[in-house]
């Protein structure tokens, strides 16, 4: 489904509302969250990224390069070949409660970002020396109301998800919509919908995979697409 198609679909689904009372911008809007909810729990290998962070001596947090970081998946100390664990900052506060701890870091948590929106990652212990951190990130997807005609990353001004997932956005879409305009019942129902869906998408989603097949893949592509 297009950009364009999404936006007229989601209008007849909130009863015809006209530009006038649900502009452009705000159908735009619950779709691209919709689309980053269903994006963040599918996580499609298009959008896997890393980024690898050089520390410094006496040095816990650093900045990633990427100002487009949804999640970060994994983490590793390529110097030590050791995993490094995802804590919060609670967490990392309790840490270093006998006094900041150094040594080669084994454990990390998302401190914040930039103002350029850039990720920030603390690191657990302190690094005490060179080491080179590789963390695995899922990137975001370029927003629907940002890109001409609605395009969304992935080319064709279509979804970078199966088709079978089309559904998953545009319910969750309507249901902000409905929850804007005071109908939770309807809201709900489309939430339900939306999960419904969700099942039979993973059916889908996980055949391609089994078959050997990345969901991005030229093959992947044409099993999607019919």
């Amino acid at each position: 489904m297009t950009g364009s198609e999404f936006v007229d679909m989601l209008r007849d689904m909130l009863g015809g509302e006209t530009e006038e009372t649900l502009s452009e911008t705000r159908l735009l809007r619950w779709l691209d969250q919709s689309h980053l909810e269903v994006v963040a729990a599918v996580k499609p290998s298009l959008l896997d990224g890393s980024e690898t962070v050089t520390t410094a001596d006496g040095t816990a947090e650093y900045t990633f390069t990427y100002d487009n970081v949804m999640e970060i998946t994994d983490a590793i100390n390529n110097t030590s070949h050791q995993p490094l664990y995802p804590i919060n900052e609670h967490q990392y506060n309790q840490f270093n409660l006998g006094g900041t701890q150094t040594g080669s870091p084994s454990y990390y948590y998302n401190s914040g970002a930039d103002t350029a929106g850039k990720v920030k990652v603390t690191l657990w212990p302190t690094p005490n020396a060179v080491y080179s951190v590789e963390f695995s990130i899922l990137k975001k997807p370029a927003a629907f109301y940002v890109q001409a005609e609605y395009e969304i990353l992935g080319g064709g001004n279509t979804s970078i998800l199966p088709e079978v997932w089309d559904d998953s956005i545009l319910y969750r879409a309507a249901a902000r919509g409905w929850v804007s305009l005071g109908d939770y019942t309807a809201a709900k129902e489309l939430r339900g919908l939306a999960m419904e869906n969700d099942r039979a998408a993973y059916r889908v989603t996980n055949m391609l995979s089994e078959l050997g097949e990345s969901i991005s893949s030229p093959v992947g592509r044409a099993l999607r697409n019919g």
